[in-house]
């Protein structure tokens, strides 16, 4: 199991892999900002499934839960081990 700083680390380079040059903050709007596409929104649950050991149902998806690393972290990643240090 990773810990929560190595699924961050993990969700950055995703997001970095595809968006050279834009600098992901942690409150920024990743669908507003096209950081994630609807090209890329599958591996996008895929990655943040196997980031959190949380399987994510298509049909019941919290666009809100996922919009920005931030909410990422608050919902899917909080129970990682270390999340308290990370969320400092």
């Amino acid at each position: 199991m990773q810990t929560y700083q190595q699924a961050t680390e993990a969700l950055h380079a995703f997001l970095a892999k595809f968006n050279k040059g834009v600098d992901v903050e942690p409150d920024l709007d990743l669908f507003e900002a096209r950081v994630v596409t609807s090209l890329r929104f599958l591996h996008f649950i895929m990655l943040i499934e196997e980031l959190s050991g949380v399987e994510i149902d298509p049909g019941e998806i919290d666009i809100a839960q996922l919009k920005s690393v931030s909410a990422i972290q608050a919902h899917f990643l909080s129970s990682l081990p270390d999340a308290a240090v990370g969320a400092e």
